[in-house]
């Protein structure tokens, strides 16, 4: 179960993603229809609509399993904008740990699919920290 960081992280991540979008199809309305580049941006932004849509398939399940997390009193039950991103330095820890588990589990086992599903997450929320914290120092000018 994600912890309310790297549900924030996850949040990020799709905003990231979808003013990634809004800018090429922006952009896209400079171009010349039928041109090399116009096709190009349009590949993009077909690319970047099937990430987002395979990442609100995840922000649901997050959602979903949050409920219980909450009920259960694992994560408070806060809006997000409340909850900061974790440092990047925990992250790459859990990161790092994540990998040892895979390379010490037995191909196929539980444990390797576990530690599979972590390293994903975890280089998604490293990912999403990243993509956030940058977009806030060009926000703040730095």
């Amino acid at each position: 179960m994600a912890d309310e960081h790297e549900i924030r992280a996850t949040s990020d991540h799709t905003i990231a993603i979808i003013e990634r979008l809004g800018q090429i199809e922006h952009d896209k309305r400079g171009v010349a229809l039928g041109s090399p580049e116009f096709i190009s941006m349009a590949a993009e932004v077909e690319r970047l609509s099937r990430l987002l849509f395979r990442w609100s398939g995840f922000q649901m399940q997050l959602a979903t399993e949050s409920a219980s997390a909450v009920s259960r009193g694992d994560i408070p039950a806060e809006p997000l904008a409340a909850v900061q991103p974790r440092p990047l330095d925990r992250v790459l820890a859990l990161w790092r740990e994540a990998q040892i588990r895979l390379e010490l589990a037995k191909p196929g086992s539980p444990e390797a699919d576990a530690a599979a599903t972590d390293i994903e997450r975890l280089r998604e929320e490293y990912h999403a920290t990243t993509e956030a914290k940058l977009s806030e120092d060009e926000t703040d000018g730095v």
